[in-house]
């Protein structure tokens, strides 16, 4: 991976991979709150950070870690909240 662009004004994190050549790149967009990686924000998201609520370190993305600093708290409750109804 190279790298990764967040826009704040939609909630999105783009993740970019390339090839030095030029000939391969690939970016994918992720929608802030998605944690089961189904292309949007629902009840199956907020359920997967509930289960997890509260973990105070080595938390990941997909345990509801959104804001990636290890925990799982009201912080990124607001961020999956913000972004719920998102999505196909």
């Amino acid at each position: 991976m190279d790298g990764f662009i967040f826009d704040p004004s939609e909630q999105l994190v783009t993740v970019v991979d390339s090839d030095i050549g030029g000939i391969d790149f690939i970016a994918i967009s992720h929608i802030l709150g998605d944690l089961d990686s189904d292309g949007d924000v629902d009840l199956s998201d907020l359920a997967q950070l509930l289960s997890r609520y509260g973990v105070q370190s080595g938390a990941t993305y997909e345990d509801g870690d959104i804001d990636g600093d290890g925990d799982v708290d009201s912080s990124d409750l607001s961020i999956l909240l913000a972004n719920y109804g998102r999505g196909t």
